[in-house]
C-alpha cells in the first residue's frame, strides 16, 4: 500500500512524503501493483501509545466481559491510539487476579489498539495520597502477591506502581527489576531522599507527575526533584485540569520530550459527557470536563489521549514533541521501540491521520485499517 500526499510528522521534521506499507510494516520502497491511498490535505502521525489507561466510554479493564475489553481496544483506535497498557485500580486481590487473566486471554486478539502489557496501579500505594483509589483495597508491598499477579497475567505485567516509603517497597522494587517489570513511584508520601533511593534501586519512573504526591517545595523537592536529579521518566496528564499549563510547560522544559510521557489516565467514565456515574461502587460526577468524587477528589481524566496531545500544543509545546511524548517516548520506556513508536522502515505500520479540524480520519495497526471515519 502507498499512502500518498499526506503531511507526515517525523520527529526530525514534517515532510510531505509517500509512505510504503507491505506485510503490515513500513518499507523503504513500494511493491509492484500496490494500492494507493490519497491523503492529500491530511496529516499523518505515528500511532499513539497510551501506557496508563483504566477504561473508556463504559469499558473498564476490570470488566468481567471479555467482549467489552475487545470493544475497549477498538474504541481507542477511533482516537488514534494503536497501542496501550490496560491499567488496574486498587481492588480486592481476587478481582485483580481474575482481571489479569482476562486481559491475558484477549492480548493480541482484538480489532483495535494492541495490548502491549499491563500496568498495575495499586494495591501497593499510600493511603495518605490515595487520590481516587479505594483505601480499603490498599496494602503494603507484598512480593508473594506480586508474583501471583505476574503469573495470572501470563508475564504481561510491564509497570507496577509502588509507594516507596511503605514497608517492603525496597524488596518489591528489586523483585520488579529482576523480573523485567518497571517499578513506578506513585500515590506516595515519599520525600526527596526516599524517592532518590527508590530511583537508584530501579524505580526510575513516576506515575502521573504532581498528582497523588506531595507538592515540591524549595526545601523539600520531593518526588519531582528526585525524578529530575535521578534521570527518571515521568508521566503527566495534559488535560489542563490535573496539572496547571505552567507546570506542564515547566516539566517539558526540565525533563524534555525524551523523559516526559503524556498519558490519558482515562476511566470507564471518560468520553461519556457530563452526568453522574458509578465506578468501583462509588458515584462520580462529571461537570465542565472534570470528573470528581463527592469529596472533590478528581477521578481520572475524561478526555482521550489525543485531546491531551492537542492541548499540550495549545499550552505551548510543539506538536511534534507532544506527539513524540505519546509515541516514541513511551515506546522506549516500555522496550517496544524496535516494533512501534515512530514511522520508520521495518516497524509495524501503526499510524493515524488527522484532518484540518483535528478529527481522526483513519487509524492503522500493523498496516490494517482498524478505524475509518464515515464520509
Amino acid at each position: 500500500m502507498i499512502l500518498h500526499g499526506g503531511t507526515v510528522y517525523f520527529f526530525d521534521g514534517v515532510r510531505t512524503d509517500d509512505l510504503y506499507i507491505h506485510a503490515g510494516r513500513f518499507v523503504e520502497q513500494p511493491v509492484p501493483e500496490d494500492t494507493i491511498m490519497d491523503l492529500t490535505g491530511l496529516r499523518v502521525f505515528p500511532g499513539l501509545i497510551d501506557m496508563h489507561i483504566h477504561g473508556f466510554r463504559g469499558h473498564y479493564c476490570l470488566d468481567e466481559n471479555p467482549d467489552s475489553l475487545c470493544d475497549f481496544a477498538a474504541e481507542l483506535a477511533r482516537y488514534g491510539v494503536t497501542s496501550f497498557l490496560p491499567t488496574t485500580t486498587a481492588a480486592p486481590p481476587a478481582l485483580l487476579l481474575n482481571a489479569l487473566r482476562r486481559l491475558k486471554s484477549i492480548s493480541g486478539n482484538n480489532n483495535g489498539a494492541v495490548i502491549r502489557g499491563i500496568y498495575m496501579e495499586g494495591p501497593f500505594l499510600s493511603p495518605i495520597y490515595k487520590g481516587a483509589m479505594r483505601e480499603d483495597c490498599l496494602c503494603l508491598p507484598d512480593t508473594a502477591l506480586a508474583e501471583a499477579f505476574q503469573e495470572a497475567s501470563g508475564g504481561l505485567l510491564k509497570v507496577m506502581a509502588i509507594a516507596p516509603e511503605l514497608d517492603g517497597a525496597d524488596v518489591l522494587i528489586r523483585w520488579c527489576v529482576k523480573n523485567g517489570i518497571r517499578p513506578s513511584i506513585a500515590h506516595t508520601a515519599a520525600d526527596y531522599v526516599t524517592a532518590c533511593a527508590a530511583i537508584g534501586a530501579g524505580a526510575d519512573h513516576v506515575t502521573h507527575l504532581f498528582n497523588a504526591m506531595a507538592d515540591p517545595r524549595h526545601r523539600e523537592p520531593g518526588v519531582f526533584g528526585a525524578a529530575l536529579d535521578g534521570g527518571a521518566t515521568a508521566e503527566i496528564i495534559a488535560d489542563g485540569h490535573h496539572v496547571h499549563p505552567a507546570f506542564l510547560r515547566m516539566a517539558y522544559r526540565l525533563f524534555g520530550p525524551e523523559r516526559l510521557i503524556l498519558i490519558s489516565d482515562d476511566t470507564p467514565i471518560s468520553g461519556c459527557g457530563d452526568g453522574s456515574f458509578c465506578m468501583d461502587g462509588r458515584v462520580s460526577v462529571v461537570r465542565d470536563g472534570v470528573c470528581r468524587l463527592p469529596d472533590g477528589t478528581i477521578n481520572g481524566n475524561v478526555q482521550p489521549l489525543l485531546t491531551c496531545v492537542l492541548r499540550a500544543e495549545q499550552f505551548g509545546i510543539p506538536l511534534t514533541d507532544a506527539v513524540r511524548m505519546a509515541s516514541e517516548t513511551p515506546a522506549k520506556k516500555l522496550g517496544i521501540y524496535n516494533e512501534t513508536g515512530s514511522i520508520a522502515p521495518g516497524k509495524s505500520a501503526d499510524l493515524f491521520v488527522l484532518d484540518e479540524q483535528n478529527r481522526v480520519r483513519l487509524t492503522m495497526v500493523g498496516g490494517r485499517m482498524v478505524y475509518q471515519a464515515p464520509e
